[in-house]
């Protein structure tokens, strides 16, 4: 049975609290759960930052690149659409100001016809033309 008086950790095992736990009930060597500074180092030694850190930042750069892919995708989608808009709004542009060029020329043409007919009535020649 267990003691009372150790309260509530006294029923706990010692390898439910962790290696450095364990250790530290049990730290001389020759016992069973006495752990050699090469077991204990080696997740530290054997590299610089853990392996849940360098697979988060592997994630997040992949995370990075995947984001930037797409923001470059749609980028050039929108400017490829922009320049179709474009073009086709300098197309109409173009058109309108051909048209109102072509409009103001026929009305100068007919009013130097017009002007040039009440020319050739005042002045009561028939042979006065201007070109």
């Amino acid at each position: 049975m267990v003691s009372g008086a150790k309260g509530r950790f006294g029923a706990t095992p010692t390898l439910a609290y962790g290696h450095q736990m364990t250790e530290l009930f049990s730290p001389y060597p020759g016992s069973s759960q006495y752990a050699t500074e090469e077991q204990r180092l080696k997740s530290v030694g054997h590299q610089l930052t853990p392996d849940w850190q360098v697979a988060d930042a592997a994630r997040r750069t992949a995370h990075r690149d995947h984001r930037k892919e797409q923001y470059a995708y749609h980028t050039a989608r929108q400017e490829a659409i922009v320049a179709t808009r474009q073009r086709a709004a300098e197309t109409k542009h173009e058109a309108k100001l051909d048209s109102l060029l072509r409009q103001k020329n026929r009305y100068v043409g007919a009013v130097a016809t017009e002007n040039a007919a009440f020319l050739r009535t005042q002045a009561g020649s028939p042979f006065l033309q201007l070109s």
